[in-house]
């Protein structure tokens, strides 16, 4: 094993930044030594740090309390290929569930707002989407790691490990794009519907702002609901642009990349109702027992037919 941490694909700000979004409070959340064994972290408490070995753990890497420090010292050692394996399929399964209802986060919003009391606060500010992009940010870290900036350049020399990181960080841009789209579409869906409730009921403002929303975003609307009566025609969406797939190449990398778009329905957070689309039924009559066949009909005279008779 190479004693140079930067070789083994340990970036030390990266590190930094994912321990001090593990534990709550401001400014960082320990100090990061370079060593030979790999990076060292001091941290003010135990509990400090072991929250921040379960989130270094959660993204693949190779993290240990270190004896005799009284275990407010955690060792960094290096990237664990089967933690990397587990985090991309989580990874997988989170992008497709933000993919799969991209206006539940709008749904939601809007049904907070529905419970505050006339004179609360929160009806006049941001808070509400403060909140709700606080919470998305939340259980995508609890489900599939916490996503902090790092240095492009620093990478492990084990290829495997290499592929697997390459992978991993464009899933990360991936989730964060779906979670800004969730959020996009919250912040548009909030005040149209708030204006719509003036003059039409809760429910069908509700249902008219969240598809007004999809449309101006490019979503179908077909998961948004019904449209709400007296809300007029709206035109169909035009079909999202598909992103070309990075240049991952084959491996562990494309096969990561290629394995995301797996549809995976689901939402961690509250869900309500979405009703489909009534689809046309295609399924032939049945035939009545009680109809008779039609009769046979004739054949046209002819000019011999008529010589014959005659």
């Amino acid at each position: 094993m190479t004693s140079d941490p930067r070789q083994r694909g340990l970036d030390p700000a990266h590190i930094l930044s994912v321990t001090s979004q593990a534990i709550p409070g401001r400014g960082p959340a320990g100090l990061a030594v370079t060593t030979s064994e790999g990076v060292r972290i001091c941290f003010r408490s135990r509990q400090a740090a072991g929250r921040a070995t379960a989130a270094l753990a959660r993204l693949g890497y190779q993290a240990r309390p270190i004896d005799g420090s009284h275990r407010r010292d955690v060792l960094v050692t290096g990237w664990n290929a089967e933690a990397l394996e587990a985090r991309l399929e989580a990874m997988r399964t989170v992008l497709c569930q933000l993919s799969a209802s991209p206006s539940v986060t709008a749904r939601i919003v809007i049904e907070r707002f529905r419970t505050l009391p006339p004179g609360s606060p929160a009806r006049r500010d941001s808070s509400l989407l403060t909140k709700a992009h606080a919470e998305l940010r939340s259980w995508v870290a609890d489900h599939s790691g916490i996503h902090a900036p790092h240095d492009r350049a620093i990478i492990p020399a084990d290829v495997g490990n290499a592929l697997r990181l390459r992978a991993a960080r464009a899933l990360e841009n991936a989730i964060d794009d779906l979670t800004e789209r969730h959020l996009r579409i919250a912040a548009h869906a909030l005040p149209l519907y708030q204006s719509l409730r003036l003059r039409t009921t809760e429910d069908q403002a509700k249902d008219t702002a969240i598809r007004r929303a999809s449309v101006m975003y490019h979503l179908p609307p077909t998961a948004q609901g019904s449209p709400a009566p007296g809300a007029g025609p709206v035109r169909p969406a035009a079909p999202e642009p598909q992103s070309p797939e990075p240049p991952f190449g084959d491996g562990l990398a494309g096969t990561a990349t290629r394995q995301a778009a797996s549809g995976i329905p689901g939402w961690p957070l509250p869900r309500w109702p979405l009703s489909q689309p009534a689809q046309p039924d295609t399924t032939p009559p049945a035939a009545d027992p009680q109809r008779q066949a039609p009769a046979p009909r004739r054949p046209p005279r002819t000019p011999n037919a008529r010589r014959q008779r005659r």
